[in-house]
């Protein structure tokens, strides 16, 4: 076993305390347990296929990963901005999104390759979603506590991770082809944000429980 088989581990966290508190969720932190949940499927099918199937390549899982995280992290933000930002242009953005990269998936590429541009549109997307909140709440200026409100903890873990993240998708296939060692120090860089990432949302739910009982 080597450090990648265990450094998706983080979103165990999120995931088993989210279980335990799925009930006391609205409906927004219900899709975004579905997000994490989907992120556990992602990790184990991609875990089992390299050590039960001897796969290198854990793109496939990784391409459907990408669909079905984009369709609920947006979905997610599309609740929580529906008082300030119209649904219907935002779902708009996520049918252009999901049909164009599905498209690239058949038309140019393949399910097998990292497509680094749809993942970068992807996170610039989640950028765009979380300016779109921190701007709603210092309009609304209803939180006192920001650190306490479970909403504004998901929306830090997302502009980290997101934000560190991006540059990632964006020189990927450069790095590999400059240093297989620079390369190996990335996927560290990424399992910091990743565990920061995952520990945030924990929190948010832990939050979010204490606050509706």
């Amino acid at each position: 076993m080597t450090f990648i088989d265990y450094n998706w581990t983080p979103i165990l966290i999120p995931f088993l305390i989210g279980i335990k508190n799925y009930k006391s969720f609205d409906k927004a932190f219900k899709i975004l347990f579905l997000f994490v949940a989907v992120g556990v499927i992602s990790e184990v099918s991609s875990l089992l296929a390299r050590h039960l199937l001897g796969s290198r390549n854990t793109m496939p899982q990784g391409n459907f990963y990408l669909l079905s995280a984009f369709f609920l992290l947006s979905w997610y933000y599309i609740e929580i901005l529906k008082d300030f930002v119209k649904p219907r242009i935002l779902w708009v953005l996520v049918v252009i999104f999901e049909i164009g990269t599905i498209s690239n998936f058949i038309i140019i590429g393949n399910l097998n390759s990292y497509h680094f541009i749809a993942q970068s549109v992807s996170k610039i997307l989640y950028l765009v979603y979380s300016l779109f909140f921190f701007h709603k709440t210092m309009v609304e200026a209803q939180v006192k506590k920001l650190w306490k409100d479970p909403y504004f903890l998901v929306n830090i873990s997302v502009v980290t991770y997101y934000a560190g993240n991006l540059f990632f998708s964006v020189l990927f296939n450069l790095i590999l082809t400059y240093s297989r060692e620079f390369s190996k120090m990335t996927v560290f860089y990424f399992s910091v944000l990743n565990t920061l990432f995952y520990l945030l949302i924990g929190w948010a739910f832990l939050r979010f429980s204490k606050i509706t009982k």
